[in-house]
């Protein structure tokens, strides 16, 4: 009889450990609870199964590798128009077609294009990282149900066993006459209902490894089981901020949003330097409307309609009216050349006008949609704070009942308590853990859908314990590429980065030996010597004042040969003889280190030079490139700064300074060296 208790109490014991075990997440990946020739299939497994199977990922991928093509052949048809327009040709009939200059409709047309394509390989690109994080939520999400339901199944088996054994304990002795039939009655109802219980999970489980299986693309009805996938780490309140920031800079929509507001600033800016060139003098009459949309400001429409009518009233003013000779008049349209006046846009008069309310608009949905997504991660992750504090609330009120139980189970073996109060507090202790492997279900899918919210931010957060960005990938070239002869080169304008990538590609059997190359503009080298078949990648330069920009080419350190290339097109041939030597470089040397500030909303910058050690500075001035003083011509004392508006601070490269001793007697002319924030000057 001794030995009949102690084998209930330890059955009892051993389900009481067993539930203990599962909440802990010890039966996970041990082989003892793996039955024999079942396969584990592990998250990570399921998501790369899933992207193979992912009809979107296919998708986007094709997308990808069409746009490519529909770029490459974009760029080599611009190439061909601007040589029809540019070449002169004729005829055996003598019909002649002499070169044509590109109004402004085409001229955009050539610059813009090939930068448009490349913004939609850009997109599409960030695109299949966020088809990634959508099938890693949904694969994550399947796999923590059918877990859930693998575990639930384990847990409430073992309760079955654990009530059949007592049911046939209870049976035996109402034989014996020692027991109460109420006892037995109540033991078949309770393994009546577990085993519904477990034919009701098992149903469940088979429909979500269905699902998961159809997700991933196998058949997992039989063979397989799964892995722990609860997250075990936690996230503060302290990095919601560090979060959003993450999420912002990676959320699809953001993205988005922030590639067409950069598109449309860009097809401003373009169309802006396109009409100062035409109509400088002209442009104060819409300029001010032009500098507020760069600078997010709100746009009076009516009177910017109103000024732009002007603008273009102006344009034509020269060609109105009447001359005479003798007593005939003639219009003077008459004079009026082919890109005179607004014939220049007359395609599109309102171009500019269009463009300006455009990008406002962009802008601000770009604004909106960056509020729209830091609500939704602050209002998610408030939700997962409460979720988590309600786990472990509930993991707290398990282990007061596990400790609870443990104390009636010394009392039962003491006689001091019934059987029936033991097993009510153990059901009762039961129910609640199997709340709680629901409980750990729902707050690890809620995990995965916030993971996929932040666009991956909490994956990185917990494996790596910080959010730091990423490194910079390198630049791979989007121009599909085919067999040909000879050197090349091609540029491209990452517009969502705000860079351009220059590629310069050296057949292996090529005549000169080239290693390295160097980009230079207007006399000076932009970015760093470059090993043949690497990128190189700077910010996106300014192109309005660009006289001329040729790549430098080296074997090792042996100067080779220097290239002229035209900075307006997508791709050229390089023609590398390896015949010339480039003049010696001057050195040069630090004659001051400066910062600036820009405040958009007064349209100043301010500039502030601290002079080296030794240069006996005085004074200084600073003028554009041809040397006229730059709003005001007065000296202005070293310690000094110097203001003035936003339009001269437009591009650094294209201003110069000129240093002054305490006699005002002229010492050098510097240039500002924007990358070091130095001012250099060449030595003699």
């Amino acid at each position: 009889m001794g030995r009949e208790k102690w084998k209930k109490r330890r059955k009892r014991f051993l389900c009481i450990l067993c539930s203990v075990c599962i909440s802990a997440g010890v039966f996970v990946q041990t082989p003892r609870t793996a039955e024999a020739g079942q396969r584990v299939l592990t998250l990570a497994q399921a998501k790369k199964l899933a992207y193979l199977n992912s009809a979107d990922y296919t998708k986007v991928k094709s997308k990808i590798n069409l746009q490519k093509i529909k770029y490459t052949e974009a760029v080599k048809s611009i190439a061909l128009k601007q040589k029809n327009m540019l070449t002169f040709r004729w005829s055996p009939l003598l019909k002649f077609k002499f070169p044509e200059r590109p109004d402004m409709a085409e001229l955009y047309d050539w610059l813009y294009k090939p930068i448009q394509l490349q913004t939609a390989l850009s997109e599409l690109m960030h695109e299949l990282h966020d088809v990634k994080y959508a099938v890693d939520e949904k694969v994550s999400n399947l796999y923590v149900a059918a877990y859930a339901a693998q575990e639930k199944i384990t847990f409430t088996e073992a309760r079955l066993d654990s009530a059949d054994g007592t049911l046939k304990r209870n049976e035996w002795k109402v034989k014996t006459g020692e027991g109460a039939q109420a006892d037995v009655d109540k033991g078949k109802a309770q393994v009546k209902k577990l085993t519904t219980d477990v034919s009701l999970l098992m149903r469940q489980h088979e429909t979500a490894k269905k699902k998961l299986g159809n997700a991933v693309g196998l058949d997992l009805s039989w063979g397989y089981r799964f892995e722990n996938p609860y997250v075990k780490g936690k996230i503060g309140r302290s990095m919601l901020k560090e979060l959003t920031e993450y999420t912002l800079s990676r959320d699809q929509g953001c993205y988005e949003a922030g590639l067409n507001a950069r598109a449309g600033l860009i097809s401003m800016e373009l169309n802006e330097r396109m009409l100062k060139v035409k109509y400088k003098r002209y442009m104060p009459y819409i300029q001010s409307y032009i500098n507020q949309a760069r600078q997010g400001q709100k746009i009076d429409k009516d009177a910017f309609k109103a000024s732009y009518d002007q603008f273009l009233h102006a344009l034509d003013s020269r060609w109105q009216g009447n001359f005479k000779i003798l007593f005939i008049k003639i219009p003077k349209e008459w004079l009026k050349g082919a890109l005179d006046g607004v014939r220049y846009i007359e395609d599109d008069p309102y171009v500019m006008y269009t463009q300006v309310l455009e990008y406002a608009d962009l802008k601000l949905e770009q604004d909106n949609k960056k509020k729209e997504v830091e609500e939704a991660v602050s209002d998610r992750f408030e939700a997962l704070i409460t979720s988590r504090n309600a786990l472990d609330a509930l993991r707290e009120t398990v282990t007061d009942m596990e400790g609870k139980l443990q104390k009636q189970l010394a009392l039962n073996r003491q006689g001091k308590l019934s059987f029936e109060e033991l097993n009510a507090q153990q059901e009762e202790y039961e129910e609640y853990e199997i709340e709680m492997l629901d409980t750990l279900a729902d707050y690890s899918s809620q995990l995965y859908s916030f993971d996929r919210l932040t666009c991956g931010g909490i994956t990185k957060y917990l494996e790596e314990g910080s959010l730091s960005a990423d490194t910079a990938a390198g630049g791979e070239s989007y121009l599909v590429q085919e067999d040909g002869e000879g050197a090349y080169y091609t540029l491209e304008s990452r517009m969502e980065d705000n860079i351009f990538l220059l590629h310069v590609r050296i057949p292996e059997d090529f005549k000169v030996k080239v290693t390295d190359y160097e980009l230079w503009v207007d006399g000076t080298q932009v970015g760093d010597r470059t090993k043949a078949g690497d990128p190189l990648k700077h910010l996106a330069l300014t192109l309005d004042d660009v006289q001329s920009a040729a790549v430098r080419f080296y074997n090792k350190d042996v100067f080779v040969d220097e290239c002229k290339i035209d900075p307006m097109v997508s791709q050229g041939t390089l023609d590398i003889k390896g015949e010339y030597k480039a003049a010696e470089k001057k050195a040069e040397k630090k004659a001051a280190d400066y910062s600036y500030t820009f405040r958009s909303s007064t349209g100043m910058a301010e500039l502030k030079i601290e002079p080296a050690a030794g240069e006996g500075i005085a004074y200084y001035q600073v003028t554009d490139r041809d040397g006229q003083a730059v709003f005001e011509k007065k000296l202005v004392p070293a310690g000094e700064p110097f203001r003035y508006l936003e339009v001269a601070a437009k591009d650094q490269k294209n201003l110069r300074i000129t240093f002054y001793d305490a006699d005002k007697k002229k010492l050098y002319t510097g240039e500002f060296q924007p990358d070091t924030l130095q001012i250099t000057v060449q030595e003699e």
